[in-house]
């Protein structure tokens, strides 16, 4: 397991895929449903920004530096998107700003972005602890 570990590329690929799951859920609900796309046109796109900067975190697993700042960060914006999936409760999500078309919420899709929400929390703690682990070395 610890081989498997210390693997750059499969940690990269674990926490891509898990970040692509949690923010297509967290996207769908938010940033497409509705009349939420509005918000994202009236603030020039600073609210896309919420849903891309995730994605950093691909980097940060995969370096051998420990940006704590960077990893912390990483773990408040998946406990944000991860209570936002947990947090939706209808059973439709709108296509359109009057709410007329719908479709439903896939609930396994959305337990499968709380889990993997959960899942990269674990992953950016570990990191985390083992740069601190690292640092009491030196």
């Amino acid at each position: 397991m610890k081989k498997l570990w210390e693997n750059n590329i499969l940690r990269s690929i674990l926490v891509f895929i898990c970040t692509t799951v949690l923010v297509y859920e967290s996207s769908r609900f938010y940033l497409l449903n509705g009349g939420m796309l509005w918000i994202a046109i009236f603030t020039f796109g600073v609210y896309f920004l919420f849903f891309v900067a995730p994605y950093i975190g691909i980097f940060t697993v995969s370096k051998q530096i420990y940006p704590k700042k960077t990893l912390v960060c990483m773990i408040i914006l998946v406990v944000l998107h991860t209570f936002m999936v947990a947090s939706y409760t209808d059973p439709y999500i709108y296509l359109d700003e009057g709410g007329v078309n719908q479709e439903s919420a896939n609930q396994f899709l959305r337990f499968l972005a709380i889990f993997s929400g959960i899942l990269l929390v674990v992953i950016y703690g570990l990191k985390l602890s083992e740069g601190r682990r690292d640092d009491v070395g030196r």
